[in-house]
């Protein structure tokens, strides 16, 4: 059951609408979509696996093929019979970099997936979506979502109702916009637009959420992506803090499309198990987000990722695990480490 937070004396109010924030024409999010030529779990026809029965070697290939250090990669996979496929998001420290040198970099340190904010570091637009397009498809690597989606400015449960219609078309753009571009996910966090305003009633704010997530579930329905709604620290929300909190907010919503995210970094100051949380979240689980208790990458800092990784096994979750991480002015090394960490947890028998 959802709890009424204590006020936060942080409040935000006005700046830009949504329409500011993302184009809302139907002609920017091309509804067409394009399958990314090469993926984890299949290959084109004309690409068979004796192409990719590379010795083992250290990781990357010594090549500045992109394409070639993707295949590599995809073959890898494809001979272990993994499931979970890594992604990685880079708006907490690297946003700055522009798509196509993310992309780049995200390829070569052998991720899977893309994970992006539709807003840091400023808002996309149609040169952004084609250019994200473009890019993906040149690097062999699939979109896995948007995340961070609502700069703080949206207050999804305003008192006006124009905003929160406005909110809505927004949410449902993006749902679309993923959709075009092969994404699975929308992770639904963005704790500081999600507060309920001081002047608004605490329960009347927790119904204009439903609202919101319960017309954007059944674009998401038809379009094939998740809502996944995620649990916050206290210090970046006033609600929502945990798996049961955020399931409590699913079953209100009473949404196949809309679930919860698993995150390690909030999850070590709000839960009290690591493990837990995985498995009452079970089939509702959405989506995942790693990173050490400090923020690191995993692997530098005190969480023992092991357990994780077997509840999630245990629960059968075979959703996109995204690294979530602040990285080092040395961002490929840290990509490199964080990916093989969380392929060795992977592979870990039970």
């Amino acid at each position: 059951m959802l709890h009424e937070p204590a006020r936060s004396s942080l409040q935000y109010s006005g700046g830009p609408t949504s329409a500011e924030v993302l184009p809302l024409k139907s002609s920017i999010t091309d509804r067409k979509v394009q399958t990314i030529p090469v993926k984890t779990r299949s290959f084109p026809s004309e690409i068979t696996l004796r192409q990719f029965e590379f010795p083992e070697r250290s990781w990357p290939p010594q090549s500045s093929d992109s394409k070639d250090n993707r295949l590599y990669h995809v073959a890898r996979l494809w001979k272990r019979g993994r499931r979970l496929e890594l992604a990685c998001a880079l708006h907490l420290s690297h946003a700055h970099l522009g798509i196509p040198k993310a992309v780049s970099l995200v390829a070569e340190a052998g991720f899977d997936a893309l994970e992006i904010s539709p807003w840091i570091p400023r808002r996309l637009g149609r040169a952004d979506i084609n250019n994200l397009r473009t890019s993906l498809q040149r690097n062999y690597l699939a979109f896995s979502g948007f995340t961070s989606l609502y700069p703080p400015e949206m207050i999804l449960a305003s008192p006006s109702g124009a905003s929160r219609s406005e909110n809505i078309l927004y949410t449902k753009r993006l749902i679309e916009l993923a959709g075009s571009l092969g994404g699975k996910l929308l992770v639904w966090g963005s704790g500081r637009s999600r507060n309920i305003p001081k002047d608004v009633p605490f329960r009347k704010g927790q119904a204009w959420l439903v609202e919101l997530l319960r017309a954007s579930g059944d674009v998401a329905d038809q379009v094939g992506v998740k809502i996944a709604i995620e649990p916050l620290n206290r210090f970046e929300s006033t609600i929502i803090h945990n798996v049961r909190e955020a399931l409590s907010l699913a079953q209100l919503v009473n949404q196949r499309s809309v679930g919860v995210v698993y995150d390690t970094f909030h999850t070590s100051l709000e839960e009290d198990s690591f493990t837990k949380p995985i498995l009452l979240a079970s089939e509702r689980l959405a989506a995942v987000h790693i990173s050490d208790c400090n923020r690191k990458i995993p692997g530098r800092g005190h969480i023992d990722f092991a357990p994780i990784f077997d509840a999630l096994k245990k629960v059968g979750y075979d959703g996109y695990v995204t690294l979530e991480a602040i990285l080092s002015r040395n961002p490929r090394h840290d990509l490199v480490a964080a990916r093989k960490y969380m392929e060795d947890m992977i592979d870990q028998k039970e």
